[in-house]
């Protein structure tokens, strides 16, 4: 393989000679019927914008010539505009890279390929037949923009040893020899070497040095002197590899004449050494007494080969020697299996010369590939017209071979309703039609059609015809249209690409013309599902045993939510499902949620709890801890120490009450009146208070503190490790409950052992029973709201979103248990003992007037003992508030809304009657009363403020109260 190399001062002549003549034909045409110039078509670029067809011109004459009929031929008998691209192909193997569009093609070191699109599409009499390695490589590294090669020229290149004619004359006018056959040259017969020139004729200084040519090829070189053995041409170097051997640096001689140069016929080629290891072969196998040497100008190699005798490289197509009218010389047929091995001792084989067009030509104008493809000359033809070159301008030989053979281009050219893949045929208005007997030419298949095979009377065509339901074409010039890929279908026909399938809807077979629905509340994540699976449940549903089932309030259940997923620890991430804070779920269970107090759940996945509670509700704690504050604590000693003792104090507090109490009943407040009436006061107001620690509102630290504290005075003992002492909970709120009838029973009994003890009966000091029964009143009084609160806790109970119910304050408890149970039978006797309480009150007020200065009185002093004379019954209202104030939450479970406007319409009810009574018979507690009143309204207005509306039933009554109150104003 051998590159074609031209200095560029004989490729600057020839295309400057042609583009001479070129200028001058733009104003005229070569053929009469020639298309004219502005009714030519452009083709289209990558972006749309209207281009020539790009051309590559050979720089050899052979190349040139056929590139001019070409482009003639492209312009006036097909209708294109067409232009030769500036930059000319310098050797055989440049289309393959200028077609692809690389940029610098011809220099390997600079060449940069598939960044930009090519403008060359067309390159003739392309010597690709020698460089198919180079083709193969670039098949390799950018098989997209491949140039395709088309077929023959019709003709191939040979190239080999020539002789001229006037030499091979004198040979055989002399003595008969045949200098074009390669024994002739044998000097064991005969002595060709007297019809040549010698090499002193050729000046050294033209000579390339052989160290810069192939005969410094190693790879060459060494496959040389393994098929001859010639050790005395070759050299080896350290690493075992040969190359030529040139006595004098420039001239390699042949065995034939080596011990004496004057013999060797002087054997030329040019470049590095075009067919050098060939000749080499020839040389040695064949007894041809030659010195070669290669003359690297092309220019000076085609001066010194005509003004010399000699042996000389050439090649056909071409008119370079066409002068000396060459012979070529004849070896052995060619051996292709000997010459693949690195034997090259036989004929060469003839180089195929092709037409190339670029790989997007087809897309971009198919009638123009058509037509280069059809395209042959002879070789004869073209060798004669190639003599001409030499006297006339190369455009003006086309034209007239153009004109004079018309029957012969006019079968290149393809017919009108001819189309090709990509193509169909169209009528003049450019539509699309069925039959060739309605079309006048072809058209591009356009997006949403494909390219069709119409067989009729006048042969083979194509027809654009439209995609079917369930497939489509996004690309024009198409020869099939794609079904459409799973998880899209189309129900058109002509469609330029399927629909992705709606979210709630798949595919999983490809073709399809609709989609498939997914089932009954399943949906699909993203558009284009592909198969059923994808099908997943719906937001606010979750997966359980291939269900899917509303999620229960307090659980996030986003698309594609499983039981599964939900079950995964910490699982809070978006995608998943998980339970929301303040809510739980057993994992034995996850699907039934339970709503938490206060932030003992955290949220995320079943079971999750703070602080080491346990239970669905985070409301319990393993054995031996006890429920603190949103955690688990362990059960000391200690704490069992404190609550024995606190039992102990509770007693002697009873015992110290009746001691310190007086019996006497006086119109006036006293100081030690004013001070206990105050603490009293204090008592009460902090109960009312921590009522509000019982509804479920979310309360900022500050306040739920507060709060957590004024709990402590309803005995919500919780938190405190009671639980450590009694065992359970519900063991914990019965002991709770006991501290009212532990008071109503250890003063009498107290009592009753004083009377039976007679030192105490003789000094009078035993218990006076009337004042034992004020003394019990008086702590039921102020801790009646207490009583009402905590002997209704257990009747209070709240649903959770999986149906179960707990008990308000106790949400460790469910409803209905047999702890429950427990509570309820002792919170009912609480309630019965306070209901007592309250009836006696009721008995006392009114018989308080008949009792006035009698012993009676005595037993009624706590109710009547703090109030002026004539308001002497007020007693009674503030009994009353305290119930009314805590009840609520019994019968209004779960609406908080309502109980806090329930509370404030009691609380403002008391405060107007006593602003209008002034019950108190120290002003200033009336004023206190009246001030600590005022400011618990003002605290249940800013409890709203927390508030959120639980349900629409809540809202209602909400809605409906205020309309009262409106209608009342």
């Amino acid at each position: 393989m051998f590159c074609f190399l031209f200095l560029q001062l004989a490729v600057g002549a020839l295309g400057t000679a042609a583009g001479t003549v070129g200028s001058s034909n733009a104003s005229q045409y070569c053929l009469q019927g020639a298309v004219p110039e502005d009714q030519r078509r452009y083709i289209q670029d990558d972006q749309g914008r209207n281009i020539p067809v790009g051309m590559l011109k050979g720089g050899w004459p052979s190349g040139d010539l056929m590139t001019e009929i070409t482009m003639v031929l492209l312009r006036e008998g097909l209708g294109y505009h067409a232009v030769v691209d500036d930059r000319l192909a310098t050797y055989g193997a440049s289309p393959i890279w200028a077609l692809a569009g690389c940029e610098n093609f011809d220099d390997a070191s600079k060449r940069i390929c598939g960044e930009t699109e090519t403008k060359i599409h067309v390159a003739v009499d392309s010597w690709i037949g020698s460089y198919a390695k180079e083709y193969e490589e670039m098949r390799t590294a950018h098989q997209s923009i491949l140039p395709v090669i088309l077929s023959s020229m019709g003709y191939d290149g040979e190239e080999t040893l020539y002789v001229s004619e006037a030499t091979f004359a004198a040979g055989y006018e002399d003595v008969g020899l045949a200098l074009d056959f390669h024994r002739s040259y044998n000097r064991s017969h005969h002595d060709p070497k007297k019809y040549f020139s010698s090499t002193d004729d050729i000046p050294l200084t033209e000579l390339s040095l052989c160290n810069a040519t192939h005969m410094s090829n190693t790879e060459r070189i060494s496959q040389y002197f393994r098929y001859t053995g010639d050790a005395g041409g070759v050299r080896q170097q350290a690493d075992g590899s040969y190359f030529a051997h040139c006595p004098d640096g420039v001239w390699w001689l042949s065995p034939a004449c080596r011990e004496n140069i004057s013999g060797c016929i002087p054997t030329l080629t040019s470049s590095v050494g075009w067919r050098l290891q060939a000749m080499m072969h020839w040389s040695t196998v064949y007894g041809m007494p030659t010195a070669i040497g290669i003359i690297g100008d092309f220019s000076l190699w085609v001066q010194r080969v005509k003004r010399i005798s000699a042996l000389f490289y050439w090649w056909v197509p071409d008119s370079t020697f066409s002068d000396l009218r060459p012979l070529q010389i004849v070896f052995p047929r060619h051996s292709p299996s000997e010459w693949a091995a690195g034997d090259k001792k036989t004929s060469g084989a003839g180089s195929f010369v092709a037409k190339m067009v670029s790989s997007n030509l087809a897309f971009k104008a198919r009638p123009v590939q058509e037509f280069v493809s059809q395209i042959k000359m002879e070789l004869p033809t073209l060798q004669a017209l190639l003599l001409r070159t030499q006297s006339e301008p190369v455009d003006a030989i086309a034209c007239q071979w153009v004109k004079e053979n018309e029957q012969t281009w006019q079968r290149w050219l393809p017919f009108q309703t001819k189309c090709f893949e990509g193509f169909g045929i169209v009528d003049t208005t450019g539509a699309y039609v069925s039959t060739r007997s309605k079309a006048a030419s072809c058209g591009i298949c356009q997006s949403g059609t494909f390219s069709d095979e119409l067989e009729d009377e006048h042969g083979k065509t194509y027809r654009c015809a439209s995609c079917p339901p369930g497939s489509s074409q996004s690309k024009a010039s198409s020869t099939a249209c794609e079904a459409c890929p799973k998880g899209t279908a189309t129900h058109e026909w002509g469609s330029e690409e399927c629909t992705p399938c709606d979210v709630g809807s798949f595919q999983n077979l490809p073709g399809q013309s609709l989609c498939r629905p997914c089932e009954q509340h399943r949906t699909t994540r993203l558009l284009g599902a592909t198969k059923q699976a994808d099908c997943v449940c719906e937001a606010e549903r979750i997966e359980e045993n291939g269900a899917c089932i509303v999620c229960m309030r307090g659980m996030s259940c986003p698309i594609g939510a499983t039981t599964k997923q939900l079950l995964v620890v910490n699982s809070t991430f978006v995608g998943h499902p998980h339970l929301q804070a303040g809510y739980n779920s057993d994992p034995s269970a996850p699907l039934s949620t339970y709503k938490c107090v206060g932030s003992r759940c955290p949220g995320g996945s079943p079971g999750t709890c703070t602080g080491g509670l346990v239970g669905p509700t985070c409301g319990a704690c393993p054995s031996q801890q006890f429920v603190g504050i949103n955690e688990c604590r362990d059960c000391h000693l200690l704490i069992s120490v404190m609550w024995v003792a606190s039992f102990i104090l509770l007693l002697a507090a009873n015992v110290c009450s009746y001691l310190l109490a007086t019996s006497k009943y006086t119109h006036k407040a006293t100081s030690l009146l004013c001070i206990t009436t105050s603490l009293g006061m204090l008592f009460v107001l902090f109960q009312n208070v921590g009522v509000l620690h019982t509804m479920p509102i979310s309360w900022p630290n500050g306040l739920s503190a507060i709060l957590r504290f004024a709990a402590l005075f309803l005995l919500s003992l919780q938190g405190l490790g009671l639980s450590c002492v009694t065992g359970s909970i519900a063991s914990e709120y019965v002991a709770s409950t006991g501290v009212f009838w532990l008071l109503l029973v250890t003063l009498p009994v107290v009592c009753l052992i004083t009377k039976m003890i007679p030192y105490l009966v003789r000094r009078e000091m035993d218990w006076n029973l009337l004042k034992v029964w004020s003394t019990i009143g008086q702590f039921f009084q102020v801790g009646f709201t207490t009583m009402a609160s905590l002997g209704a806790a257990p009747f209070a109970c709240f649903k959770h979103p999986s149906g179960q119910e707990s008990i308000l304050n106790y949400p460790g408890i469910f409803c209905g248990s047999n702890e429950q149970r427990i509570m309820q039978i002792f919170g009912g006797l609480l309630l019965f003992l306070a209901t007592s309480f309250f009836v006696l009150c009721c008995f006392a007020a009114v018989k308080a007037p008949s009792w006035s200065g009698t012993p009676k009185l005595n037993a009624a002093r706590f109710l009547v003992v703090r109030f002026r004379p004539d308001v002497w019954w007020f007693g009674l209202i503030l009994l009353a508030r305290g119930p009314f104030l805590s009840l609520p939450a019994i019968v209004l479970t779960g609406l908080p809304g309502f109980h806090l406007a329930t509370m404030v319409m009691v609380l403002l009810l008391c405060l107007c009657l006593q602003i209008w009574f002034l019950p108190w018979k120290a002003p200033i507690l009336n004023l206190v009363d009246a001030l600590s009143n005022g400011f618990f309204v003002l605290l249940l207005a800013v409890s709203l403020a927390f508030l959120e509306v639980a349900s629409e039933e809540e809202r209602h009554l909400l809605e409906g109260t205020a309309v009262v109150f409106s209608v009342a104003m």
